[in-house]
Protein backbone atom coordinates (compact mmCIF):
# COMPACT_ATOMS: atom_id res chain seq x y z
CA UNK A 1 0.00 0.00 0.00
CA UNK A 2 2.42 2.76 1.21
CA UNK A 3 6.19 2.91 1.86
CA UNK A 4 5.56 3.43 5.01
CA UNK A 5 3.50 0.73 6.26
CA UNK A 6 6.58 -1.56 5.55
CA UNK A 7 8.07 -0.14 8.56
CA UNK A 8 9.01 -3.45 10.89
CA UNK A 9 6.53 -2.65 14.30
CA UNK A 10 8.03 -3.63 17.20
CA UNK A 11 5.35 -3.56 20.56
CA UNK A 12 6.62 -3.44 23.89
CA UNK A 13 4.37 -5.65 25.87
CA UNK A 14 3.12 -6.06 29.39
CA UNK A 15 2.84 -9.01 31.34
CA UNK A 16 -0.47 -10.97 29.95
CA UNK A 17 -3.74 -10.31 31.35
CA UNK A 18 -5.67 -13.84 31.57
CA UNK A 19 -8.53 -11.33 31.47
CA UNK A 20 -7.60 -9.61 28.23
CA UNK A 21 -8.77 -10.00 24.82
CA UNK A 22 -7.97 -8.96 21.00
CA UNK A 23 -11.50 -8.37 19.18
CA UNK A 24 -11.87 -7.80 15.77
CA UNK A 25 -15.23 -5.34 14.49
CA UNK A 26 -17.74 -7.49 12.33
CA UNK A 27 -19.18 -4.73 9.60
CA UNK A 28 -16.78 -5.13 6.86
CA UNK A 29 -16.02 -1.69 6.19
CA UNK A 30 -14.96 -1.04 10.01
CA UNK A 31 -11.46 -0.67 8.55
CA UNK A 32 -8.29 1.20 9.25
CA UNK A 33 -6.66 3.11 7.16
CA UNK A 34 -4.46 0.34 5.65
CA UNK A 35 -7.22 -1.54 4.39
CA UNK A 36 -7.37 -3.95 7.83
CA UNK A 37 -10.08 -4.75 9.75
CA UNK A 38 -10.29 -3.08 12.86
CA UNK A 39 -9.47 -4.50 16.23
CA UNK A 40 -9.93 -3.72 19.80
CA UNK A 41 -9.17 -4.60 23.55
CA UNK A 42 -11.41 -5.95 26.19
CA UNK A 43 -10.00 -6.43 29.46
CA UNK A 44 -12.50 -8.15 31.39
CA UNK A 45 -13.65 -7.96 34.91
CA UNK A 46 -16.85 -9.57 37.51
CA UNK A 47 -19.50 -6.96 37.81
CA UNK A 48 -21.26 -4.68 35.31
CA UNK A 49 -19.09 -1.27 35.71
CA UNK A 50 -17.94 -0.52 32.36
CA UNK A 51 -15.29 1.93 30.73
CA UNK A 52 -14.77 2.59 27.08
CA UNK A 53 -12.05 4.38 26.60
CA UNK A 54 -10.86 5.82 23.30
CA UNK A 55 -7.84 6.55 21.76
CA UNK A 56 -6.20 10.05 20.73
CA UNK A 57 -3.29 10.93 18.05
CA UNK A 58 -3.77 14.13 16.12
CA UNK A 59 -5.73 14.38 12.46
CA UNK A 60 -4.94 13.25 8.61
CA UNK A 61 -5.53 16.68 7.12
CA UNK A 62 -4.60 15.62 3.42
CA UNK A 63 -2.74 12.99 1.86
CA UNK A 64 0.46 13.96 2.68
CA UNK A 65 -0.10 14.36 6.35
CA UNK A 66 -1.49 10.76 6.59
CA UNK A 67 1.78 9.06 4.54
CA UNK A 68 3.49 11.71 7.78
CA UNK A 69 1.63 9.07 10.20
CA UNK A 70 3.59 6.30 12.01
CA UNK A 71 2.65 2.71 10.74
CA UNK A 72 0.95 2.30 14.33
CA UNK A 73 -1.18 5.37 13.58
CA UNK A 74 -2.79 3.22 10.52
CA UNK A 75 -2.81 -0.54 11.27
CA UNK A 76 -4.85 -2.47 14.22
CA UNK A 77 -3.19 -3.43 17.20
CA UNK A 78 -2.13 -7.19 16.72
CA UNK A 79 -1.31 -7.80 20.84
CA UNK A 80 -4.36 -8.62 23.46
CA UNK A 81 -2.90 -6.57 25.94
CA UNK A 82 -3.31 -3.11 23.53
CA UNK A 83 -4.23 -0.14 25.48
CA UNK A 84 -3.36 -1.31 29.04
CA UNK A 85 0.03 1.04 29.07
CA UNK A 86 -2.48 3.73 29.65
CA UNK A 87 -2.36 5.04 33.57
CA UNK A 88 -6.20 5.23 33.64
CA UNK A 89 -7.22 2.04 31.68
CA UNK A 90 -5.02 0.22 34.49
CA UNK A 91 -6.64 2.35 37.04
CA UNK A 92 -10.32 1.70 36.07
CA UNK A 93 -9.76 -2.45 35.35
CA UNK A 94 -7.63 -3.05 39.03
CA UNK A 95 -10.88 -1.34 40.38
CA UNK A 96 -12.99 -3.82 38.75
CA UNK A 97 -13.85 -2.19 35.73
CA UNK A 98 -14.31 -4.06 32.70
CA UNK A 99 -12.44 -1.74 30.09
CA UNK A 100 -13.17 -1.55 26.31
CA UNK A 101 -9.70 0.29 24.52
CA UNK A 102 -11.15 1.85 20.85
CA UNK A 103 -7.77 1.76 19.15
CA UNK A 104 -7.32 4.90 16.88
CA UNK A 105 -6.17 3.81 13.50
CA UNK A 106 -8.84 5.94 11.06
CA UNK A 107 -6.74 9.12 11.17
CA UNK A 108 -9.99 11.51 11.02
CA UNK A 109 -10.86 11.88 14.65
CA UNK A 110 -13.20 8.64 14.55
CA UNK A 111 -15.98 10.56 12.74
CA UNK A 112 -14.91 9.04 9.28
CA UNK A 113 -17.39 7.19 6.32
CA UNK A 114 -15.38 7.85 3.24
CA UNK A 115 -12.65 6.72 1.14
CA UNK A 116 -9.75 9.09 -0.50
CA UNK A 117 -7.65 7.79 -3.44
CA UNK A 118 -4.38 8.64 -2.76
CA UNK A 119 -1.68 6.96 -5.17
CA UNK A 120 -4.22 4.92 -7.28
CA UNK A 121 -5.55 3.06 -4.03
CA UNK A 122 -8.84 3.93 -2.10
CA UNK A 123 -7.82 4.18 1.48
CA UNK A 124 -10.95 4.17 3.86
CA UNK A 125 -11.17 6.45 6.93
CA UNK A 126 -14.08 4.53 8.94
CA UNK A 127 -13.98 6.22 12.36
CA UNK A 128 -17.35 6.22 12.71
CA UNK A 129 -18.17 2.55 11.50
CA UNK A 130 -15.67 1.30 13.93
CA UNK A 131 -17.14 3.33 16.67
CA UNK A 132 -20.18 2.05 16.04
CA UNK A 133 -19.45 -1.86 15.26
CA UNK A 134 -18.13 -1.81 18.76
CA UNK A 135 -20.60 -0.58 20.60
CA UNK A 136 -23.07 -2.57 18.87
CA UNK A 137 -21.35 -5.44 20.18
CA UNK A 138 -21.34 -4.77 23.28
CA UNK A 139 -24.77 -2.82 23.46
CA UNK A 140 -26.69 -4.91 25.89
CA UNK A 141 -24.25 -4.77 28.35
CA UNK A 142 -23.13 -1.31 28.27
CA UNK A 143 -26.81 -0.96 28.53
CA UNK A 144 -27.20 -3.06 31.54
CA UNK A 145 -23.82 -1.64 33.23
CA UNK A 146 -23.93 -0.23 37.24
CA UNK A 147 -21.56 2.24 36.07
CA UNK A 148 -20.67 3.12 32.58
CA UNK A 149 -18.13 5.87 31.68
CA UNK A 150 -16.90 6.82 28.12
CA UNK A 151 -13.40 8.29 28.20
CA UNK A 152 -10.75 9.96 25.81
CA UNK A 153 -7.89 11.78 25.21
CA UNK A 154 -7.44 14.13 22.44
CA UNK A 155 -8.47 13.13 19.31
CA UNK A 156 -10.31 10.27 21.11
CA UNK A 157 -11.99 13.22 23.08
CA UNK A 158 -12.86 15.07 20.33
CA UNK A 159 -14.46 11.22 18.54
CA UNK A 160 -16.70 11.35 21.85
CA UNK A 161 -18.66 14.59 20.68
CA UNK A 162 -18.77 13.22 17.19
CA UNK A 163 -20.70 10.35 18.48
CA UNK A 164 -22.41 11.70 21.67
CA UNK A 165 -25.33 10.54 19.48
CA UNK A 166 -24.56 6.57 20.26
CA UNK A 167 -23.29 7.55 23.96
CA UNK A 168 -26.39 9.25 24.62
CA UNK A 169 -28.33 6.32 23.91
CA UNK A 170 -27.77 4.56 27.48
CA UNK A 171 -28.59 5.97 30.62
CA UNK A 172 -27.05 7.93 33.20
CA UNK A 173 -23.68 7.00 31.42
CA UNK A 174 -20.84 9.68 32.31
CA UNK A 175 -18.47 11.11 29.73
CA UNK A 176 -14.60 12.61 30.41
CA UNK A 177 -13.01 14.81 27.90
CA UNK A 178 -9.62 14.83 28.05
CA UNK A 179 -7.80 17.91 26.71
CA UNK A 180 -10.34 18.77 24.15
CA UNK A 181 -12.97 20.81 24.82
CA UNK A 182 -13.94 23.98 23.29
CA UNK A 183 -14.75 26.41 25.71
CA UNK A 184 -16.52 28.97 24.09
CA UNK A 185 -13.96 31.68 22.85
CA UNK A 186 -12.32 28.13 21.15
CA UNK A 187 -15.42 27.21 19.28
CA UNK A 188 -16.03 30.49 18.26
CA UNK A 189 -12.71 30.87 16.43
CA UNK A 190 -12.94 27.82 14.75
CA UNK A 191 -16.25 28.30 13.65
CA UNK A 192 -14.45 31.08 11.38
CA UNK A 193 -12.40 28.39 9.73
CA UNK A 194 -13.30 28.43 6.56
CA UNK A 195 -12.43 29.19 3.34
CA UNK A 196 -8.85 28.90 1.10
CA UNK A 197 -6.94 25.86 2.70
CA UNK A 198 -10.14 25.16 5.28
CA UNK A 199 -12.25 24.63 2.22
CA UNK A 200 -9.44 22.13 1.46
CA UNK A 201 -8.90 20.42 4.62
CA UNK A 202 -12.88 20.12 5.41
CA UNK A 203 -13.23 18.64 2.48
CA UNK A 204 -10.59 15.88 3.20
CA UNK A 205 -11.57 15.35 6.86
CA UNK A 206 -15.47 15.52 7.13
CA UNK A 207 -16.37 15.04 3.79
CA UNK A 208 -19.17 12.50 5.23
CA UNK A 209 -19.64 13.45 8.98
CA UNK A 210 -22.36 11.29 11.74
CA UNK A 211 -25.84 12.69 10.22
CA UNK A 212 -26.32 14.99 13.70
CA UNK A 213 -23.17 16.92 12.32
CA UNK A 214 -24.38 17.32 8.85
CA UNK A 215 -25.35 20.87 7.70
CA UNK A 216 -23.19 22.53 10.38
CA UNK A 217 -19.79 23.18 10.91
CA UNK A 218 -18.00 20.45 12.22
CA UNK A 219 -16.74 22.11 15.27
CA UNK A 220 -19.98 22.26 16.77
CA UNK A 221 -19.87 18.39 16.68
CA UNK A 222 -16.13 18.39 18.73
CA UNK A 223 -16.55 18.21 22.69
CA UNK A 224 -18.86 21.55 23.51
CA UNK A 225 -21.66 21.96 26.39
CA UNK A 226 -24.23 23.14 23.72
CA UNK A 227 -23.05 19.17 21.66
CA UNK A 228 -23.35 17.36 24.95
CA UNK A 229 -26.88 19.24 25.42
CA UNK A 230 -28.50 19.06 22.60
CA UNK A 231 -27.91 15.01 23.42
CA UNK A 232 -29.43 15.30 27.17
CA UNK A 233 -25.68 14.60 27.95
CA UNK A 234 -25.13 16.44 31.89
CA UNK A 235 -22.62 14.35 33.53
CA UNK A 236 -19.68 15.93 31.75
CA UNK A 237 -15.81 15.84 33.25
CA UNK A 238 -13.96 18.22 31.10
CA UNK A 239 -10.10 17.88 31.56
CA UNK A 240 -9.07 21.54 29.72
CA UNK A 241 -6.20 23.00 31.10
CA UNK A 242 -5.09 26.42 30.58
CA UNK A 243 -1.91 26.67 27.75
CA UNK A 244 -3.18 24.07 25.63
CA UNK A 245 -1.85 24.04 22.02
CA UNK A 246 -5.68 23.67 20.92
CA UNK A 247 -7.00 26.21 22.43
CA UNK A 248 -8.11 29.62 20.38
CA UNK A 249 -8.39 32.87 20.99
CA UNK A 250 -8.06 35.05 23.78
CA UNK A 251 -6.47 33.40 26.63
CA UNK A 252 -9.03 35.16 29.25
CA UNK A 253 -11.86 34.15 27.49
CA UNK A 254 -10.65 30.76 27.29
CA UNK A 255 -9.90 30.91 31.22
CA UNK A 256 -12.95 32.02 31.64
CA UNK A 257 -15.39 29.76 29.68
CA UNK A 258 -13.63 27.17 30.65
CA UNK A 259 -13.79 27.11 34.41
CA UNK A 260 -17.80 28.55 34.02
CA UNK A 261 -18.40 25.11 32.36
CA UNK A 262 -16.65 22.63 35.43
CA UNK A 263 -18.64 25.01 37.51
CA UNK A 264 -22.06 24.15 35.58
CA UNK A 265 -21.39 20.33 35.74
CA UNK A 266 -19.41 20.51 39.32
CA UNK A 267 -16.89 18.42 37.62
CA UNK A 268 -13.31 18.62 35.24
CA UNK A 269 -9.69 19.49 35.84
CA UNK A 270 -8.15 22.99 34.62
CA UNK A 271 -4.87 24.47 35.56
CA UNK A 272 -2.30 26.99 34.05
CA UNK A 273 -0.28 24.38 32.89
CA UNK A 274 2.18 26.74 31.20
CA UNK A 275 2.61 28.96 34.27
CA UNK A 276 3.30 25.38 36.26
CA UNK A 277 5.28 23.80 33.18
CA UNK A 278 3.48 20.45 32.72
CA UNK A 279 4.06 19.49 29.25
CA UNK A 280 1.90 15.88 28.78
CA UNK A 281 1.83 14.61 25.36
CA UNK A 282 2.20 17.98 23.83
CA UNK A 283 2.51 21.35 25.30
CA UNK A 284 1.16 22.80 27.80
CA UNK A 285 -0.45 19.95 29.76
CA UNK A 286 -2.48 17.89 26.55
CA UNK A 287 -3.78 14.69 27.68
CA UNK A 288 -3.67 13.84 31.45
CA UNK A 289 -5.09 10.55 31.73
CA UNK A 290 -3.12 8.50 29.63
CA UNK A 291 -0.08 9.50 30.72
CA UNK A 292 1.63 9.83 34.36
CA UNK A 293 0.57 13.14 34.83
CA UNK A 294 -2.73 11.10 35.55
CA UNK A 295 -1.62 10.49 39.54
CA UNK A 296 0.31 13.76 39.94
CA UNK A 297 -1.24 15.79 42.79
CA UNK A 298 -1.09 19.56 42.26
CA UNK A 299 -1.98 21.44 45.77
CA UNK A 300 -2.87 18.14 47.35
CA UNK A 301 -5.18 16.71 44.62
CA UNK A 302 -4.48 14.28 41.21
CA UNK A 303 -6.95 14.17 38.34
CA UNK A 304 -7.32 10.70 39.41
CA UNK A 305 -8.67 11.50 42.85
CA UNK A 306 -10.88 13.89 41.45
CA UNK A 307 -12.45 11.46 38.79
CA UNK A 308 -13.08 8.95 41.35
CA UNK A 309 -14.29 11.31 43.36
CA UNK A 310 -16.89 12.51 40.66
CA UNK A 311 -17.70 8.99 40.55
CA UNK A 312 -18.42 8.10 43.57
CA UNK A 313 -20.17 11.24 44.56
CA UNK A 314 -17.79 12.67 46.74
CA UNK A 315 -15.81 16.12 46.84
CA UNK A 316 -14.03 18.02 45.48
CA UNK A 317 -15.44 16.65 41.97
CA UNK A 318 -13.84 19.43 40.49
CA UNK A 319 -10.65 21.11 40.50
CA UNK A 320 -9.73 24.67 39.00
CA UNK A 321 -6.40 26.00 39.61
CA UNK A 322 -4.61 29.30 38.76
CA UNK A 323 -7.96 31.15 38.58
CA UNK A 324 -7.70 34.19 36.79
CA UNK A 325 -3.73 33.27 36.19
CA UNK A 326 -3.57 33.63 40.35
CA UNK A 327 -2.14 30.56 42.84
CA UNK A 328 -5.98 30.20 43.34
CA UNK A 329 -7.28 26.81 43.81
CA UNK A 330 -11.25 26.18 43.38
CA UNK A 331 -13.25 22.85 43.96
CA UNK A 332 -16.15 21.78 45.05
CA UNK A 333 -15.48 21.92 48.70
CA UNK A 334 -13.74 25.09 48.73
CA UNK A 335 -11.28 28.20 46.99
CA UNK A 336 -7.89 28.32 48.39
CA UNK A 337 -5.23 30.70 47.37
CA UNK A 338 -1.94 28.86 47.92
CA UNK A 339 0.60 30.96 50.10
CA UNK A 340 4.33 31.02 49.00
CA UNK A 341 6.40 29.41 51.73
CA UNK A 342 7.98 32.93 53.01
CA UNK A 343 4.50 34.50 53.84
CA UNK A 344 4.68 31.99 57.04
CA UNK A 345 1.61 30.14 55.52
CA UNK A 346 0.71 27.51 53.78
CA UNK A 347 -3.40 28.69 52.69
CA UNK A 348 -5.70 30.97 52.71
CA UNK A 349 -9.40 29.16 52.37
CA UNK A 350 -13.10 29.25 51.74
CA UNK A 351 -14.57 26.36 52.68
CA UNK A 352 -18.68 27.64 52.13
CA UNK A 353 -18.75 27.29 48.77
CA UNK A 354 -20.32 28.45 46.01
CA UNK A 355 -18.93 31.59 46.36
CA UNK A 356 -20.46 34.71 44.43
CA UNK A 357 -18.82 35.95 41.32
CA UNK A 358 -17.81 39.08 43.20
CA UNK A 359 -16.99 37.44 46.74
CA UNK A 360 -13.34 38.12 45.44
CA UNK A 361 -11.01 39.02 42.79
CA UNK A 362 -7.02 38.22 42.72
CA UNK A 363 -5.60 41.43 41.30
CA UNK A 364 -2.21 41.26 39.02
CA UNK A 365 -1.26 45.34 38.91
CA UNK A 366 2.32 46.32 40.68
CA UNK A 367 1.27 49.96 40.10
CA UNK A 368 -1.89 49.30 42.83
CA UNK A 369 -0.33 46.33 44.95
CA UNK A 370 1.58 47.14 48.67
CA UNK A 371 4.42 45.06 46.77
CA UNK A 372 4.98 42.70 44.14
CA UNK A 373 2.69 41.87 41.52
CA UNK A 374 -0.41 41.05 42.98
CA UNK A 375 -3.37 41.93 45.81
CA UNK A 376 -6.25 40.36 46.47
CA UNK A 377 -10.07 42.52 46.43
CA UNK A 378 -13.16 40.99 48.83
CA UNK A 379 -16.47 43.08 48.07
CA UNK A 380 -19.56 41.87 50.47
CA UNK A 381 -23.03 42.64 49.55
CA UNK A 382 -26.56 42.65 51.11
CA UNK A 383 -27.12 39.02 51.91
CA UNK A 384 -23.80 37.46 51.38
CA UNK A 385 -23.76 34.50 53.65
CA UNK A 386 -22.88 31.32 52.85
CA UNK A 387 -23.91 28.40 55.32
CA UNK A 388 -21.38 25.47 55.69
CA UNK A 389 -21.57 22.55 53.72
CA UNK A 390 -21.71 20.08 57.19
CA UNK A 391 -24.76 22.47 57.79
CA UNK A 392 -22.77 22.94 61.34
CA UNK A 393 -22.83 26.69 61.10
CA UNK A 394 -24.91 28.76 58.97
CA UNK A 395 -24.40 32.48 58.92
CA UNK A 396 -27.84 32.99 56.87
CA UNK A 397 -29.42 31.87 60.09
CA UNK A 398 -27.02 33.75 63.23
CA UNK A 399 -27.66 37.33 61.64
CA UNK A 400 -24.50 37.44 60.07
CA UNK A 401 -22.77 38.00 56.34
CA UNK A 402 -18.96 37.16 55.19
CA UNK A 403 -16.66 36.12 52.82
CA UNK A 404 -13.65 35.62 54.75
CA UNK A 405 -10.63 32.74 54.81
CA UNK A 406 -9.03 30.93 57.08
CA UNK A 407 -5.68 30.27 56.81
CA UNK A 408 -3.09 27.32 57.12
CA UNK A 409 -1.73 26.01 59.42
CA UNK A 410 -3.05 26.26 62.51
CA UNK A 411 -0.47 27.92 65.55
CA UNK A 412 -0.42 26.16 68.79
CA UNK A 413 -1.11 29.11 71.71
CA UNK A 414 2.23 29.03 72.82
CA UNK A 415 5.51 31.02 72.51
CA UNK A 416 4.93 34.45 70.19
CA UNK A 417 2.74 34.91 67.31
CA UNK A 418 2.94 37.07 64.94
CA UNK A 419 0.54 38.40 61.95
CA UNK A 420 1.04 41.09 59.49
CA UNK A 421 -1.07 42.54 56.47
CA UNK A 422 -1.74 45.73 54.24
CA UNK A 423 -5.17 47.01 54.64
CA UNK A 424 -7.12 49.31 51.93
CA UNK A 425 -10.51 50.63 52.14
CA UNK A 426 -12.71 51.83 49.23
CA UNK A 427 -12.95 55.23 48.97
CA UNK A 428 -16.47 54.73 49.45
CA UNK A 429 -15.66 52.41 52.15
CA UNK A 430 -18.74 52.93 55.29
CA UNK A 431 -18.79 51.67 58.72
CA UNK A 432 -21.97 49.34 59.38
CA UNK A 433 -22.18 50.73 63.45
CA UNK A 434 -24.13 49.63 65.18
CA UNK A 435 -23.38 46.37 63.24
CA UNK A 436 -19.62 44.91 63.48
CA UNK A 437 -17.27 44.96 60.77
CA UNK A 438 -14.17 42.75 61.11
CA UNK A 439 -11.39 42.79 59.30
CA UNK A 440 -8.77 40.20 60.60
CA UNK A 441 -9.13 37.49 63.06
CA UNK A 442 -7.17 35.82 65.25
CA UNK A 443 -9.63 32.49 65.72
CA UNK A 444 -9.71 29.45 68.30
CA UNK A 445 -10.09 25.57 67.64
CA UNK A 446 -11.33 23.73 71.13
CA UNK A 447 -11.97 27.16 72.72
CA UNK A 448 -14.43 28.30 75.25
CA UNK A 449 -18.33 28.74 74.12
CA UNK A 450 -21.11 30.78 75.27
CA UNK A 451 -23.72 33.51 73.79
CA UNK A 452 -23.99 36.69 72.35
CA UNK A 453 -27.09 38.42 71.46
CA UNK A 454 -29.20 35.66 72.05
CA UNK A 455 -27.67 33.04 69.78
CA UNK A 456 -24.72 31.14 70.27
CA UNK A 457 -21.06 32.11 70.28
CA UNK A 458 -17.09 30.75 69.85
CA UNK A 459 -15.60 33.78 70.84
CA UNK A 460 -12.24 34.71 68.95
CA UNK A 461 -9.25 36.43 70.66
CA UNK A 462 -8.73 39.10 68.06
CA UNK A 463 -10.60 41.15 66.19
CA UNK A 464 -9.46 43.97 63.98
CA UNK A 465 -12.43 45.77 63.32
CA UNK A 466 -14.09 49.07 61.30
CA UNK A 467 -16.54 50.91 63.98
CA UNK A 468 -17.67 54.78 64.00
CA UNK A 469 -15.13 56.43 62.69
CA UNK A 470 -12.00 54.29 63.84
CA UNK A 471 -10.31 51.10 62.75
CA UNK A 472 -9.59 48.88 66.34
CA UNK A 473 -8.17 46.39 67.77
CA UNK A 474 -10.37 44.15 69.95
CA UNK A 475 -8.90 41.73 72.40
CA UNK A 476 -11.76 39.24 73.89
CA UNK A 477 -11.10 39.13 77.03
CA UNK A 478 -12.30 35.78 78.35
CA UNK A 479 -13.51 34.97 81.62
CA UNK A 480 -15.56 32.30 84.14
CA UNK A 481 -17.13 28.60 82.88
CA UNK A 482 -15.55 27.29 79.43
CA UNK A 483 -19.24 26.22 78.35
CA UNK A 484 -20.66 29.64 79.48
CA UNK A 485 -18.02 32.05 79.08
CA UNK A 486 -18.18 35.81 79.98
CA UNK A 487 -16.72 37.94 76.97
CA UNK A 488 -15.19 41.33 77.18
CA UNK A 489 -14.35 42.64 74.37
CA UNK A 490 -11.38 45.31 74.81
CA UNK A 491 -11.27 47.93 72.15
CA UNK A 492 -8.27 49.62 71.28
CA UNK A 493 -7.77 52.90 68.63
CA UNK A 494 -5.65 51.74 65.78
CA UNK A 495 -6.52 54.70 62.90
CA UNK A 496 -8.73 56.72 61.81
CA UNK A 497 -11.02 55.19 58.59
CA UNK A 498 -10.50 58.56 57.14
CA UNK A 499 -6.88 58.45 56.93
CA UNK A 500 -6.96 54.58 55.56
CA UNK A 501 -9.45 55.18 52.94
CA UNK A 502 -7.96 54.53 49.02
CA UNK A 503 -4.53 53.98 50.50
CA UNK A 504 -2.26 51.12 51.99
CA UNK A 505 -2.06 50.57 55.91
CA UNK A 506 0.05 48.03 57.40
CA UNK A 507 -0.91 45.92 60.26
CA UNK A 508 0.66 43.92 62.34
CA UNK A 509 0.41 42.82 65.85
CA UNK A 510 2.03 39.88 68.20
CA UNK A 511 0.24 37.53 70.57
CA UNK A 512 3.06 36.65 73.32
CA UNK A 513 1.82 33.67 75.43
CA UNK A 514 4.93 32.97 77.25
CA UNK A 515 5.27 36.59 78.48
CA UNK A 516 1.70 37.66 78.75
CA UNK A 517 1.72 40.10 76.31
CA UNK A 518 -0.26 41.89 73.10
CA UNK A 519 1.50 44.73 71.09
CA UNK A 520 -0.03 46.12 67.76
CA UNK A 521 1.44 48.39 65.06
CA UNK A 522 -0.06 50.88 62.37
CA UNK A 523 2.64 51.88 59.61
CA UNK A 524 5.46 50.70 62.01
CA UNK A 525 4.21 52.97 65.30
CA UNK A 526 3.59 50.52 68.10
CA UNK A 527 -0.25 51.71 68.96
CA UNK A 528 -1.73 48.72 71.61
CA UNK A 529 0.48 47.36 74.54
CA UNK A 530 -1.74 45.40 76.21
CA UNK A 531 0.31 43.22 79.65
CA UNK A 532 -1.95 40.82 79.79
CA UNK A 533 -1.96 37.18 78.54
CA UNK A 534 -3.93 36.93 75.06
CA UNK A 535 -5.52 33.75 76.96
CA UNK A 536 -7.17 32.78 79.77
CA UNK A 537 -8.52 29.47 78.18
CA UNK A 538 -6.10 27.15 76.55
CA UNK A 539 -7.56 26.24 72.73
CA UNK A 540 -6.24 23.01 71.08
CA UNK A 541 -4.84 25.87 68.31
CA UNK A 542 -5.62 29.13 66.89
CA UNK A 543 -5.77 30.43 63.15
CA UNK A 544 -5.93 33.79 61.37
CA UNK A 545 -8.76 35.18 59.63
CA UNK A 546 -9.32 37.98 57.20
CA UNK A 547 -11.91 39.51 54.91
CA UNK A 548 -14.98 40.80 55.70
CA UNK A 549 -17.07 40.08 58.51
CA UNK A 550 -20.43 41.69 60.05
CA UNK A 551 -21.91 40.17 62.58
CA UNK A 552 -25.67 41.36 63.87
CA UNK A 553 -26.51 42.86 60.96
CA UNK A 554 -30.16 43.03 62.02
CA UNK A 555 -29.12 45.85 64.13
CA UNK A 556 -28.37 48.21 60.98
CA UNK A 557 -31.11 46.70 59.18
CA UNK A 558 -33.91 47.60 61.83
CA UNK A 559 -32.70 51.17 62.12
CA UNK A 560 -31.31 51.94 58.09
CA UNK A 561 -32.55 49.18 55.93
CA UNK A 562 -30.42 47.26 53.75
CA UNK A 563 -26.98 46.20 54.47
CA UNK A 564 -24.13 48.35 52.11
CA UNK A 565 -21.85 46.77 49.74
CA UNK A 566 -18.50 46.83 51.40
CA UNK A 567 -14.74 46.38 49.71
CA UNK A 568 -11.51 46.32 51.24
CA UNK A 569 -8.19 44.85 49.62
CA UNK A 570 -5.30 43.27 51.19
CA UNK A 571 -1.55 42.38 50.69
CA UNK A 572 1.43 41.22 52.81
CA UNK A 573 -0.52 38.53 54.77
CA UNK A 574 2.23 37.19 56.44
CA UNK A 575 2.67 35.22 60.02
CA UNK A 576 5.61 34.55 62.23
CA UNK A 577 7.10 34.64 65.56
CA UNK A 578 8.45 38.15 65.86
CA UNK A 579 7.51 41.73 64.54
CA UNK A 580 10.57 41.78 61.79
CA UNK A 581 8.97 38.18 59.97
CA UNK A 582 5.36 40.24 59.26
CA UNK A 583 6.03 44.06 58.75
CA UNK A 584 8.30 45.99 56.19
CA UNK A 585 8.58 48.95 58.76
CA UNK A 586 10.83 46.75 60.60
CA UNK A 587 12.34 44.72 57.97
CA UNK A 588 12.35 46.34 54.76
CA UNK A 589 13.82 43.55 52.50
CA UNK A 590 11.29 40.93 53.42
CA UNK A 591 9.87 39.34 50.21
CA UNK A 592 6.69 40.35 48.62
CA UNK A 593 3.94 38.03 49.20
CA UNK A 594 2.43 37.33 45.58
Amino acid sequence: MFRYLRVFICFVMLPHLAQAALQYTQHEEALCNNGAQATYSHFKAEGSNWLVYVQGGGVAINADSLKQRLPRQVTPPSHDDFGYHYPMVRDFHKRGYNVIVIPYCSSDLHQGNHTHQIDGIDVPFKGRVIFEDIIAQHKDQLASADSLIFAGYSAGAIGLGFNADLIAGFDAVRVILDSFWLDDESLRVRQGLQGGRWDEINAFVYPNMPDHCKAQHWANCFPTKANFDKHGLTNIFPIWNIGDRYARGDRGAVRASTFSHIRHYQAGFSMDAEKRDVRGFEEWGHVMTANDLYSVTYEGVSVQDIIWNWIEGKSPSFVILDEDGSPLLTSSTKLSLKAPEHSGFESHNFHNLPKKEHSFTYLFDASEARAGEAYQRFELRSGDCFPEPDGKWNDCETDRERFEFSSQPEQPPQGRECYGYSLKLADDFIPVDPTNTDLGQVHQIGGPKGTAGGLKSFPPLIQIGASKKHLNFGWHELTGDANNVRDKKRTYKLAKLKDIRGKWTDISFCLDYENKRMDAWVNGKKKVEIKKSPINFVPKATYFKYGIYRSFISRYISKRGEMPTQIVFYDEVRRGHSVEEVDRHFNPDLQPVD
